[in-house]
């Protein structure tokens, strides 16, 4: 086993006005969730809609130009209006604030990581964890300590590195796989 993480170190830690901003979409978790059951398609656009749609949800992060890569396996056709295509993913995730995890026991985690583990960050990506910089230095400061850690740092401003430096991103994952002879690389 082998873990490469790109662009978030680790979960969250929420503070209080986070977790109540989350229980507050509850409500709208659940309405989602109610017409996922029913099967409703959900509202249709045109490609290029869902184009911009995604280039302006992901902060900018993912280009129009690679847009396709995410779309070509999240949406489908509409049935109720030709040439137009909705989102297909659960719904649901629109309203998921992540995973949170106490810092303490990131921290216990993170001492007990064995197995080869990879971290490459954007250096000016919008997922910095600015105000909350200690949390994630502290859970790295620990990682770097372990034999079979590596960290990157990408000069970028987008979460999406895996499609914005791809030549730099799969060059690196391959040096790491090669290295740790998990499996042959043909990237």
């Amino acid at each position: 086993d082998m873990v490469i993480g790109i662009d978030v170190l680790k979960a969250q830690v929420f503070e209080m006005q986070e977790l109540r901003n989350f229980v507050s979409n509850f409500d709208k978790f659940h309405l989602t969730d109610v017409r996922n059951l029913a099967g409703e398609e959900p509202p249709s656009f045109e490609y290029e809609e869902l184009v911009d749609k995604l280039y302006k949800g992901s902060f900018k992060s993912v280009t129009k130009d690679v847009a396709h890569h995410l779309l070509d396996r999240n949406i489908k056709k509409s049935q109720k209006h030709p040439g137009k295509f909705y989102f297909s993913r659960d719904r649901r995730m629109m309203f998921n604030e992540g995973i949170s995890l106490p810092q303490d026991v990131q921290i216990i985690l993170a001492k007990r990581l064995t197995m080869p583990y990879m971290f490459i960050k954007a250096s000016n990506s919008h997922f910095l964890p600015g105000d909350k910089a200690h949390y994630d230095n502290e859970v790295l400061a620990i990682l770097k300590s372990h034999k079979n850690f590596e960290h990157h740092v990408i000069d970028s401003t987008s979460h999406h590195l895996h499609l914005s430096e791809v030549e730099k991103v799969a060059g690196i994952i391959s040096e790491f796989i090669k290295k740790h002879k998990i499996v042959k690389s043909h990237v």
